[in-house]
């Protein structure tokens, strides 16, 4: 399995960064209303969520828990909008044997791509591993996925029976 924390996409939210009066440093910067979106999802599928923090030029954090399964979410604005998850609890199993993440964070993970799928608002959503994020791959259409559904893969060709 597969499990894809970088999510791009292009939305119709706007661009609610606030430059000084010369035009040449941020008041507040972009992201903030796309940060308190995902806290809207996350918040209506169960989690409790922080408001947006500003960290600056990296970007809006979010803090969020489902009971005492935490995770965190920074959203930057670059040519297009970048969430980007982290387990701040992952299973012993993650780190003991290098399992995937388990049905928590993956479930959150698939249920915000089907709510912000849902959401008229955003478009041409993309999920990467970071390794595909910096090697420029297309990204898949959905943060979980089994080999066979990964971005790029290509099925081999059925073995020939031989007479």
């Amino acid at each position: 399995m597969t499990v894809r924390c970088l999510l791009t996409f292009r939305s119709d939210l706007g661009d609610d960064g606030v430059l000084t009066e010369d035009r040449h440093e941020f008041l507040q910067w972009p992201g903030r209303l796309h940060a308190a979106v995902a806290a809207e999802k996350l918040r209506a599928l169960g989690w409790q969520v922080s408001e947006p923090i500003d960290m600056q030029v990296v970007g809006w954090e979010l803090n969020a828990a489902m009971g005492r399964k935490p995770i965190w979410l920074r959203v930057e604005v670059v040519d297009e909008i970048i969430l980007m998850f982290e387990d701040l609890k992952p299973e012993r199993t993650w780190y003991l044997a290098r399992k995937p993440p388990g049905p928590v964070f993956t479930g959150m993970l698939t249920a915000l791509d089907a709510a912000l799928r849902a959401d008229g608002r955003f478009h041409d959503l993309r999920w990467f591993t970071d390794k595909e994020y910096e090697c420029s791959a297309p990204g898949a259409p959905t943060p979980v996925s089994e080999i066979a559904e990964m971005a790029g893969y290509v099925a081999p060709p059925p073995p020939t029976e031989h007479p």
